[in-house]
Parts: C-alpha cells; sequence; structure tokens
C-alpha cells in the first residue's frame, strides 16, 4: 500500500515495467535468441512475455529487435 500510495503503481505493475526495459536491453544484443528472453528477465512463457510487450510497446519482440538492427545498419 505504501508503494502505490507514492508511486500510483501496484507492486506487481512496477516489476512488469522493470522486466520489460531489461527485455529491451538483451534484444539489442543479437547474440541473446529471442526464446532465452523470457527466462532471463522472469517470465516462463515468450508468447506471454511477447502480449505484455506489444501492450507496451506496440510492437512484437521480433519487430523491436528487427527495428533495432535496422536503426543500427543505417548508422
Amino acid at each position: 500500500n505504501y508503494l502505490q500510495k507514492y508511486t500510483g503503481k501496484k507492486f506487481s505493475q512496477i516489476v512488469q515495467e522493470i522486466r520489460l526495459k531489461k527485455a529491451c536491453n538483451l534484444l539489442k544484443d543479437p547474440n541473446i535468441p529471442l526464446d532465452s528472453i523470457p527466462a532471463i528477465v522472469g517470465y516462463s512463457d515468450r508468447h506471454y512475455l511477447d502480449k505484455l510487450f506489444r501492450q507496451s510497446y506496440g510492437v512484437s519482440l521480433s519487430k523491436f529487435r528487427k527495428g533495432i538492427a535496422s536503426n543500427l545498419s543505417e548508422l
């Protein structure tokens, strides 16, 4: 209750945000397989992580990674 009072978010929401940000960082490394990322950030199911990721960022894990790769190749 204390945390929600000062942040406006539930503990589970904060944990989920942290996990999704960690997934973003991991997606930047093409050497880490997509199937490994859910376990690294604390999810057992890639499809569930993909769903949460799409809800938060508007793209799937693979499209996010492809977008990063295409941005790097343009440099």
